[in-house]
């Protein structure tokens, strides 16, 4: 029992002992999209208090381009110490599906550690609109193709696939 309580002790020295070794130097959250929307916003929000919290710089750097891949690349190809992180969504599954070779397989070369955020879709409508129900916008569409828009970040987005 002694021997398992001091194993047990050493274990939490040595978690402790790391906890306070990271960060060793600014930490770095690439983002694969450009300066302004959602994403870089939310990075950014999220690095002030990682700065708080940690002590240690946390610098946002967008890599929009290439479906994401540009940024992927960069953090794959970054050492492997933690103080390079990657922002991904949904997005990247989409890209994934549009390269005949993609140059970052994320289910082998990325991990997720955590989760950031989550966002939903919506379909809105003026409040004086005909459309009460989905049922209704939907009966409509399929009776009058070609006469409804709808407005996306990209095309290939997951919100441009869901539209």
């Amino acid at each position: 029992m002694k021997r398992f309580s001091l194993c047990v002790a050493f274990v939490f020295a040595l978690i402790n002992q790391a906890a306070h070794a990271f960060p060793t130097k600014p930490i770095k959250i690439i983002v694969p999209f450009g300066a302004g929307g959602v994403a870089d916003l939310t990075a950014r929000t999220v690095a002030q208090h990682m700065q708080e919290s940690l002590g240690q710089s946390v610098v946002v750097e967008n890599r929009p381009g290439a479906g994401g891949f540009s940024a992927a690349e960069a953090v794959v190809n970054a050492e492997p110490d933690g103080h390079t992180l990657l922002l991904i969504s949904n997005g990247t599954a989409v890209s994934a599906g549009l390269f005949k070779s993609p140059p970052v397989n994320a289910e082998r070369d990325i991990r997720a550690v955590g989760l950031m955020s989550a966002f939903d879709l919506a379909l809105v409508v003026p409040g004086e609109s005909r459309f009460l129900r989905f049922a209704d916008f939907l009966s409509y569409a399929k009776a009058n193709p070609g006469k409804l828009n709808i407005g996306s970040i990209n095309i290939g987005s997951t919100q441009h696939l869901a539209a």
